[in-house]
Formats: C-alpha cells, structure tokens, sequence
C-alpha cells in the first residue's frame, strides 16, 4: 500500500482516514471491532449493521499496513457528529495511540465543520474532554451500559480586540500605525481575514 508518497512499509503508526471503499481496511476494522468489542459478547457484527455504516466516515491508524486502532463516525444533524466502535488492539493499547486517534479525527471533523461530537462511553472519553449529558442506559442488544456524552468543540469568534482594529482599517486606511496597532494587540494573524484589511 502506497503511504504518502512512499512504499517503504515502517512500524511508526500512520492515521488514515477512509470509507467502506476501501474493502481492505474495512475489512481489517471489522476483524479488529470483532476480536476487541463483539467477540467477547458474543455478538460478531452482522452483515445488517455493515449495511447501516456503509456511509460513515472511518479512521484508523495503521502499524505496518495493520489497522491497530480504528472508529468509525456518522453524522447525526449538520452540526454533531456521533462516534461509534472505538478499537485498539490488545497489543497496542495503553500506549496512547487511541488518544492521537481521538484527537487527530477530532481536527478532522473541525475542520468539516462540525461543533458537536457525541458517543455512548464513558471512562476514555471523560480523559479526554467529553462530558455526560444523560443517565446510563442498558444496550439492550449487546448487554452492556452505555453512556450518553458529547464534546464541544471550540469555535473562533471574532475578539472585541480584531473588531477594534477593523473599525482602525475603515476608518484611517493609510495610516502607518496600524502595524503598531497590530503588534500592540498580537492579533495580525486574525486581522488578515478581515475583510477591511
């Protein structure tokens, strides 16, 4: 498999980002959810719940063209989106790799766009920033207790400082000072999208 731009297969992790497409990760990410979440219930994943994930999005991350660890994501409305089956190997886990996982896909789904992230889990996910927005619940289908939680992710609203210095631009376009003005309130890099500069 061709890894950005190389052929040289290497044991540092490597995150991907992929669809039911791809038959050979969806493959290995259907092993690996078997062998880690449904095997030991029992309840091996059906060619009916492959049917309802063929439009999720899924992410992995890869140890010489193994998948490791993976998730998959759905959207829920226009601004959330809810993570399902969280897997890591039993020889990869407690390293810390679910965590880059997590927090690489969570840059992913910003950048889509989305303000909200939800799941149903608990001890992992409160390490890493998602808080409980329910009570538990029993699965009924699998047996297990779920929990209902979300992550809000940060959106950038324009400071009082960069509105400030946009009325500046209108107002005096040609003077010198605004660089002054700019450095003053280290926000150059905020004024650029401003559409008076």
């Amino acid at each position: 498999m061709m890894k950005r731009g190389t052929n040289i297969v290497t044991n540092q992790p490597f995150f991907q980002k992929f669809t039911t497409a791809n038959k050979q990760l969806y493959q290995q990410n259907i092993d690996l959810r078997n062998a880690v979440l449904r095997g030991p219930l029992g309840k091996l994943i059906t060619p009916e719940e492959i049917v309802i994930e063929q439009n999720n999005q899924f992410y992995g991350i890869t140890v010489a063209d193994v998948l490791v660890a993976t998730f998959s994501a759905y959207q829920k409305d226009t601004a959330t989106v809810r993570l399902v089956s969280f897997a890591v190997d039993m020889s990869y886990q407690h390293q810390g790799l679910g965590s880059r996982l997590l927090r690489w896909a969570l840059d992913d789904l910003k950048k889509q766009g989305y303000q909200q992230v939800s799941l149903s889990a608990h001890e992992f996910y409160l390490k890493q920033g998602f808080k409980d927005v329910g009570n538990p619940t029993t699965n009924q289908y699998l047996g297990v207790i779920d929990f209902d939680m979300q992550y809000m992710i940060e959106t950038r609203k324009k400071a009082k400082n960069e509105i400030i210095l946009c009325f500046f631009y209108r107002v005096f376009p040609t003077l010198n000072v605004i660089m002054t003005i700019r450095s003053y309130l280290q926000i150059y890099h905020c004024c650029i999208r401003c559409p008076h500069v």
